[in-house]
C-alpha cells in the first residue's frame, strides 16, 4: 500500500479529483506503471489522499 497526500491549493475544489492524475512507477519503468488510480478521500480544498 502506498499512501500520499497532494497539495491541491489553486485547483477547483469541485473537480479536483478529476484534475489530479496519479502514476506509480517502480525504478522509473513505464512498462509496469500503475495508472488511473481513483482518490479515496478528498478533503475540502487542501489535499487529496490515495491509498
Amino acid at each position: 500500500m502506498i499512501r500520499f497526500t497532494a497539495n491541491i491549493n489553486g485547483l477547483d475544489s469541485f473537480s479536483a479529483a478529476q484534475q489530479v492524475k496519479v502514476v506509480i512507477l517502480q525504478n522509473n519503468r513505464w512498462d509496469n506503471a500503475i495508472r488511473d488510480i481513483a482518490p479515496t478521500f478528498v478533503r475540502a480544498i487542501r489535499s487529496i489522499s490515495v491509498r
